[in-house]
């Protein structure tokens, strides 16, 4: 049993359909015409989870190999991209931590994983502080969440998740580009 490992998972292009409703809704709704590319990663921080559960784990429970891509521990964020996560508020029930906690002791029921998750979204093109601010206002995910850690930094994944509340809005940035 190792610490915090980090994962993010993505869908891959042709799948990609919710990254491709919310560019649309981000365009119609909000107005925010030069955006260019819209990117949904689900972030998992595990622990208390063996290697050989966590691999297995990586291709059955937190990702489709033919549908989602695997990121390990950190993400390659785009020049000038405008990224944020957003993850459920301490205390808020999580469901896909919870169904992961169960499918993972499908794999050893031995194993007692801590799961935590997050949706970070990345954002490309020219977009403005202004319409930055109108999304990051609730607007984009309407207050299912609290904005955590910055993605793609591996840095706090060191820390212990059981036993805790997670990680909360004040260890991370708002927003970042």
């Amino acid at each position: 049993m190792s610490g915090v490992r980090r994962i993010y998972v993505e869908k891959k292009q042709p799948y990609a359909v919710e990254a491709q409703h919310l560019k649309e809704e981000i365009t119609g709704f909000l107005g925010v015409d030069g955006i260019e590319d819209v990117r949904v990663l689900i972030r998992y921080d595990v622990e208390n989870i063996s290697d050989q559960v966590f691999e297995t784990a990586c291709r059955t429970v937190f990702s489709e190999p033919p549908v989602d891509i695997l990121y390990r521990e950190t993400i390659e964020i785009p020049e000038g991209a405008r990224v944020f996560s957003v993850e459920p508020l301490p205390g808020q029930f999580d469901q896909r931590a919870d169904s992961a906690v169960q499918c993972v002791q499908f794999l050893n029921e031995n194993e007692k994983p801590v799961v935590r998750t997050a949706r970070t979204y990345i954002l490309t093109g020219r977009i403005s502080d202004d319409e930055f601010d109108r999304m990051d206002q609730g607007q984009l995910h309407q207050s299912r969440g609290f904005q955590g850690d910055r993605p793609g930094e591996a840095g706090n994944t060191d820390r212990r998740l059981s036993g805790s509340a997670g990680r909360t809005g004040a260890e991370g940035l708002c927003r970042y580009g």
